[in-house]
């Protein structure tokens, strides 16, 4: 299902292109989902984080074996914790030593862009996705995933539990074992008409996850040296505004479309 919907990817409008017009993962799927910020401060790390950074870093930040520091143990948890979600690379085994500086004061790390993070590695993996010798996609695939659930009722099978306001709303789901392969989510995808989505999920069940209008700023997003577009207006449906024409891409790389100032109607739930 995931490679399915990784190839009708377009990196240049950051957009799934379906028989009906165009979707994505928004800064207000990130928040409904994950329950995490989608506001603070873009991180850039060390321009060379070589071994010998690394080493002394892990050395100055984790700590040894025998010291015994709880900020050390603190620090190790978060790095941890962000390496198999979030930021998530093609191993899902290994964390990048930059990220060591994300956590280097405990007291401030709730600054961080968390939900542009999650997105800004996530688009990047499914750009890679479209290059022909890309074999396997990186990300939060679970972010992904969930997507696909709270949007698409009836492209596969799976659970859906009553949700506890104090988790996260991705913790709903649950994904039922299948056989079907590619070919049988490509067949599924290509019959999809607009009637089938669920275009706005109703995410504001309690104030952790309160609709914040950030998720409809329009541009660039960046994480460390990585920058990918972010064009909510191509999918406006998603905000429950109507979705008027497209427009192409621009000589200057801009990006040319309309959307209603009003909500006239909610789209289908």
């Amino acid at each position: 299902m995931i490679s399915a919907f990784a190839e009708r990817w377009h990196a240049e409008t950051s957009s799934f292109h379906l028989p009906f017009g165009e979707m994505t993962i928004t800064l207000d799927d990130v928040r409904g989902l994950l329950s995490i910020p989608c506001t603070g401060e873009f991180f850039t790390p060390p321009a060379n984080v070589n071994e010998d950074l690394a080493i002394a870093a892990a050395v100055e930040l984790l700590g040894t074996l025998h010291e015994g520091r709880y900020d050390c143990a603190a620090r190790a948890y978060l790095l941890h914790l962000v390496g198999c979600t979030i930021l998530a690379d093609k191993s899902f085994t290994l964390v990048s030593a930059k990220y060591l500086f994300l956590f280097q004061d405990l007291d401030s790390c709730g600054k961080w862009a968390w939900g542009p993070a999650a997105l800004v590695v996530l688009y990047d993996y499914l750009r890679d996705s479209t290059l022909p010798a890309t074999k396997q996609i990186g990300g939060y695939l679970s972010l992904f995933q969930t997507w696909i659930y709270e949007h698409f009722p009836d492209i596969c099978k799976r659970d859906m539990d009553e949700h506890i306001s104090s988790m996260p709303r991705m913790f709903r789901w649950t994904a039922k074992q299948t056989s079907e392969n590619v070919a049988y989510y490509r067949a599924k995808l290509d019959a999809l008409r607009d009637t089938d989505i669920i275009w706005a999920p109703d995410y504001d069940q309690n104030a952790v996850t309160r609709f914040q209008s950030v998720s409809l700023f329009t541009g660039y997003i960046r994480w460390c040296f990585t920058m990918v577009p972010y064009l909510p207006e191509r999918c406006i449906r998603q905000f429950g505004y109507t979705q008027h024409n497209l427009g192409g891409i621009g000589l200057n790389g801009g990006y040319n479309s309309q959307f209603s100032n009003k909500y006239p109607t909610k789209a289908q739930k």
